[in-house]
């Protein structure tokens, strides 16, 4: 386990800068997760242009295997403490690079967990969420493979704030779960409550390259709310060369779910879902899109495009719902599907296909 707490008040100007960490060539068999980071109060109490730097963490080429529902590798940012900056501070919390181990897990193989952070962020403070680069590893899990859930992200943050979600790339994974999706980005209650003029920014997620074997394929999902003069930035997500195969549920599913109040902006930049292989799935892609926003407010979400995926032996094989009138289907190859390409443009009375 590696725990990274202690509560430090930090204020004019002071600066702490820590190195790198390396978990390399290691053989680990537990009752319990066998790789566990935990930032509690990382930072915390900082003021006056204090700004903190934290070296990247390095984990490869281990043997992880984890009982007792637990996670080969856990990486948790502890509830509300996380944050805590005023007055001009800085954070730049570790770039992680996952890569090259074979983990045998009860619960997750890979789990990054957010409850209530960045918490208490003013006066021109701002904070980066490293980035995420997960490559090369085979995974054997009871619960999902890889998963990222930041709930509740930005909570008690006003007075220009800048947090900010670093980007996740997942390549060239072999993922085998038992109970749950082989990959999931899961974004809920992004902005819950930032206020004022404070800003969120959400980095690019690249999938690609992976082969899946589970209960869901892969999973983006996105709730974002924004409020007062508050802007949130959603980057980019590329879906590309991936296998998937016998999932009992959805082989790629994509929901974006977006509320702009008062004279907020949330803008969301364009989804690619191309030269996938999908096979002996329900719904080979799924594709949902629910975005509103206030008279004085802006919500804006780019094209999602779906294009040279070759989709087989699915009760659906495109699942376009309602509200997703920005998707671009083409060039594909679709065959011995219940349904080959399912719109379904909302239900208002009498069957509307509004779309």
């Amino acid at each position: 386990m590696i725990y990274n707490g202690g509560y430090t008040s930090f204020y004019d100007n002071a600066s702490l800068t820590t190195g790198i960490v390396l978990i390399e060539g290691n053989e680990v068999t537990v009752e319990g997760d066998a790789v566990y980071f935990d930032y509690e109060y990382v930072p915390y109490d900082f003021e006056d242009k204090s700004s903190l730097r934290m070296g990247n963490v390095y984990i490869e080429d281990n043997m992880l295997n984890s009982t007792k529902n637990s996670c080969g590798i856990y990486i948790e940012y502890y509830e509300e403490e996380v944050g805590g900056m005023y007055d001009n501070a800085l954070a730049h919390l570790p770039n992680f690079t996952i890569a090259g181990n074979t983990i045998y897990s009860s619960g997750y193989g890979i789990y990054v967990y957010s409850y209530e952070n960045p918490y208490e962020m003013h006066d021109n403070a701002s904070i980066y969420f490293g980035d995420f680069n997960i490559d090369d590893n085979t995974i054997y899990s009871g619960g999902g493979g890889v998963c990222f859930y930041y709930y509740s992200f930005c909570y008690y943050n006003y007075d220009n704030s800048v947090a900010e979600i670093g980007n996740i790339s997942i390549t060239n994974n072999e993922i085998h779960s038992t109970g749950w999706s082989g990959i999931t980005v899961y974004y809920e209650d992004l902005g819950e409550d930032i206020n004022d003029n404070s800003k969120l920014l959400v980095g690019n997620v690249g999938i690609h390259g992976n082969e899946v074997d589970c209960s869901y394929g892969i999973i983006v999902q996105s709730y974002t709310n924004a409020y007062d003069s508050t802007t949130v930035e959603i980057g980019y997500v590329n879906f590309t060369e991936n296998e998937i195969r016998n999932c009992t549920d959805y082989g790629i599913y994509l929901d974006y779910y977006a509320d702009a109040s008062q004279s907020s902006t949330i803008s969301i930049e364009r989804s690619l879902i191309k030269d996938n292989t999908i096979d002996n799935c329900s719904k080979g892609i799924y594709v949902y899109c629910d975005i509103g926003n206030d008279t004085d407010a802006i919500a804006e979400i780019g094209r999602t495009y779906i294009m040279g995926d070759i989709i087989s032996n699915c009760s659906y094989g495109i699942y376009i719902n309602e509200d997703t009138n920005h998707t671009t289907i083409t060039g594909n190859t679709i065959f011995d599907n219940g349904i080959g390409i399912y719109v379904w443009g909302g239900y208002a009375g009498n069957y509307e296909n509004t779309d």
